[in-house]
């Protein structure tokens, strides 16, 4: 490394003879190792300056981001080939100086949106079971969502691991989540035999799992997410409920303990038919304190998006319905403002989070001649809901598009 360290510096200071003194006092600096020398000299020239002299002292491989999307397996910090066994990382490695593994560049600037704090990963006959579920918001605005799972066949376990456990990400998703689950503590204050609360989302998983820790500052009085622990407030992903249900129900009903259910990809509606079939209507109308059900979207720029008045249809894939949203806006080819049209993301929330409105809402519908009719109908529920609150998905995508915030095409995709 340290050879390679210093062809790297006569490199550089070739193509940045303006920075040769600086560089020089970086490398002759005692005490620091030939990674940390590394990333003073990124700062001195540029991140990307030091990858372009990696690639060319070392001969190590680059993939366009968009060629690994489609070639590659997705990871928080960049791709493997699994044909190859290459991995291409976003950010510098101390192993991209050793020349011992071929450890090369992402070209692009995908930017990560959270991943679940993981443990050493275990590898068996040739391949490496490491669960770990991510988002990544790239700048072109796609949200690409994935799950590394297990048996993922790899070359070396260790730089894997070397790879993944140097941070968790924290990012607008982490922020949005975080904000949101402490408000709950409030929440349960207020209504605390409501003991059941369910949240949705996009990234939730990965926030509740990677950032657990802060969480439990939350809830002073002790949080868990072991189903068999005995802490007043659980963290359980919905996923559990289908086969615990009466262990959960007696959680819940007989020892008056709250459970959060979370979930990435569970609607509300799926929620509510889940759930009834678990436990009944009369069991949510005593004990569901209330749900939020939240999507990213990619935020278009205000500065350079385009108009189109002739409107288009906002697509409710669930239910089956279309709605004319007139004089829309698409996202523009990108300015000093934003990368392609794009500022960021936003969120599309849905959003019942005071226990008493849940109850009554609840009880209007077991109360209705359609429930004497038909039973129970989540489309009837649904409907509902729907009149009687102000915030929902539908109405909060609408918004953003009618604000001009975000483009017709990128709010279908969250309607489905």
């Amino acid at each position: 490394m340290e050879q390679n360290l210093s062809t790297l510096l006569r490199l550089i200071t070739n193509l940045h003879p303006q920075h040769e003194d600086e560089l020089n006092m970086i490398y002759d600096k005692r005490g620091e190792d030939a990674y940390s020398k590394l990333m003073a000299f990124s700062r001195v020239v540029g991140a990307e300056n030091i990858k372009h002299a990696i690639c060319a002292i070392t001969d190590a491989p680059y993939i366009e981001f968009q060629d690994g999307v489609d070639t590659c397996v997705a990871m928080p910090s960049g791709f493997y080939d699994d044909k190859s066994g290459i991995y291409y990382l976003n950010q510098i490695h101390p192993q991209h100086l050793t020349g011992i593994d071929r450890i090369g560049f992402v070209v692009g600037k995908p930017v990560h949106v959270g991943c679940r704090q993981i443990t050493s990963p275990a590898e068996s006959n040739g391949y490496l079971d490491y669960p770990l579920d991510f988002g990544v918001f790239v700048e072109s605005g796609v949200i690409l969502k994935g799950t590394l799972g297990s048996k993922l066949p790899v070359k070396n376990a260790t730089l894997f691991d070397s790879v993944y456990h140097n941070a968790t990400y924290h990012t607008p998703y982490s922020n949005y989540w975080l904000k949101e689950i402490s408000r709950i503590q409030s929440r349960i204050g207020e209504a605390n035999s409501r003991t059941l609360h369910f949240l949705s989302g996009d990234a939730i998983s990965s926030i509740v799992e990677s950032e657990f820790s802060k969480i439990k500052s939350f809830f002073p009085g002790g949080v868990s997410t072991d189903i068999n622990g005995e802490d007043s407030i659980l963290f359980l992903p919905f996923s559990t409920a289908k086969d615990n249900a009466k262990q959960l129900y007696n959680i819940i009903a007989l020892e008056g303990r709250h459970v959060i259910f979370y979930s990435d990809t569970v609607s509300a509606p799926r929620f509510f038919d889940e759930a009834n079939r678990y436990w009944g209507l009369d069991f949510l109308v005593e004990y569901l304190s209330g749900y939020q059900f939240s999507r990213a979207i990619p935020e278009i720029c205000e500065k350079c998006r385009l108009s189109d008045h002739s409107g288009s249809m906002l697509n409710d894939a669930m239910f089956n319905k279309s709605e004319l949203i007139q004089n829309t806006f698409t996202r523009g080819d990108g300015c000093e403002h934003c990368k392609n049209g794009y500022t960021g993301i936003i969120w599309a929330s849905e959003k019942v989070l005071k226990p008493g409105d849940m109850s009554k809402t609840l009880l209007e519908y077991k109360s209705s001649a359609d429930f004497d009719d038909e039973g129970f109908s989540v489309h009837k529920l649904y409907d509902k809901i729907n009149s009687a609150q102000g915030q929902t998905q539908a109405r909060s995508v609408k918004a953003l598009l009618e604000q001009g915030r975000v483009q017709m095409s990128d709010a279908n995709k969250i309607m489905l």
